[in-house]
């Protein structure tokens, strides 16, 4: 078996992220850890030097901040757009405003 007919691919994974996109000084030494602009960098540095790369959403990207009640859930979606996912599925909270709001 020739490893010819193999490809490899990265698949990057995200899942349950609240609505909570800023990043907080909790790792070692004060270092910031968790936010989107965090992880969009890691998702383009990942894209630039890796081929095949899959980038997936597993759902709960909706519920947990005032900015995501207050837009109910349609600034998030926004936001998560600019990371380019390559598959979303939908958790249960993607549900709590209503299908309407996937239309934009």
């Amino acid at each position: 078996m020739t490893t010819e007919r193999f490809k490899k691919f990265t698949i990057l994974h995200s899942n349950d992220m609240h609505g909570d996109f800023l990043a907080e000084a909790g790792g070692e030494e004060g270092h910031l850890i968790g936010g989107v602009v965090l992880l969009s960098g890691y998702i383009n540095q990942v894209r630039q030097s890796e081929k095949n790369v899959l980038f997936v959403i597993s759902g709960d990207m909706l519920q947990g901040s005032l900015i995501d009640k207050e837009y109910k859930g349609l600034s998030t979606i926004e936001i998560m757009n600019y990371l380019a996912p390559d598959v979303v599925t939908l958790g249960n909270h993607e549900l709590d405003y209503g299908l309407p709001h996937y239309r934009i």
